[in-house]
């Protein structure tokens, strides 16, 4: 065996658990972390669940942290979570980090006025990029949702479409390092992404509300 490849390994069968019950292992699963895991998630996948847990003796254990160095072990616990429940972390965490950008994008409005154009710029590309991040998120939400929040209605937008429109939205604040214009940048923050992320704010506290 390598040195890169150093697995950590049981002196006794450990004891396994899943969401509070024990969980009878086979025996060549229990070799070494790596199999009890991949075991683990075979057996919630089969329930329609993700692992979103793993604790070694009482510790968190990443994928990464599975073939470090060499230790015994007594028990393992893990703990699995639906798609509904991910589903309604992600929205959660979606909504955490709107509401950061809310903040923030009030802020701004004010912000790029009373500063100089390098400063407003890189305000609004601060906001632009963590914008992107949050589409992301809510984009790998809506394909664990089954598309369901994609048909969403936003007023009278889907919220496929209002999520596109943010492409327009950060095109307009491109646009502007041509002209360096603060009072427009200002307008386009306070007229653009404002109203934009509220509606977005709404929609996702609507979808959470769907059982």
């Amino acid at each position: 065996m390598s040195e890169n490849d150093i697995r950590l390994r049981c002196t006794q069968p450990a004891q396994v658990i899943m969401d509070g019950k024990p969980v009878v292992m086979p025996l060549e699963s229990l070799v070494n972390l790596a199999a009890i895991r991949s075991h683990l998630e075979l057996m919630a996948l089969r329930q329609d669940r993700l692992l979103a847990g793993f604790w070694v003796d009482g510790k968190p254990v990443t994928t990464e942290e599975i073939t470090q160095e060499g230790r015994a072990y007594r028990e393992i616990k893990a703990r699995s979570i639906g798609f509904w429940e991910l589903g309604q972390e992600l929205a959660s965490s979606a909504l955490t980090q709107l509401e950061t950008l809310l903040e923030r994008t009030r802020q701004a409005v004010l912000l790029v006025l009373i500063n100089p154009w390098p400063v407003a710029s890189r305000l609004a590309q601060e906001l632009h990029a963590d914008l992107r991040t949050l589409v992301v998120l809510i984009s790998f939400l809506n394909e664990l949702s089954g598309t369901q929040l994609s048909a969403l209605m936003l007023g009278r937008n889907t919220m496929s479409n209002h999520l596109e429109e943010v492409a327009t939205l950060c095109a307009h604040v491109e646009a502007l390092e041509l002209s360096k214009d603060n009072l427009a940048l200002s307008d386009v923050l306070e007229q653009g992404f404002l109203p934009w992320l509220l509606e977005l704010r709404q929609g996702l506290e609507h979808w959470g509300e769907t059982p």
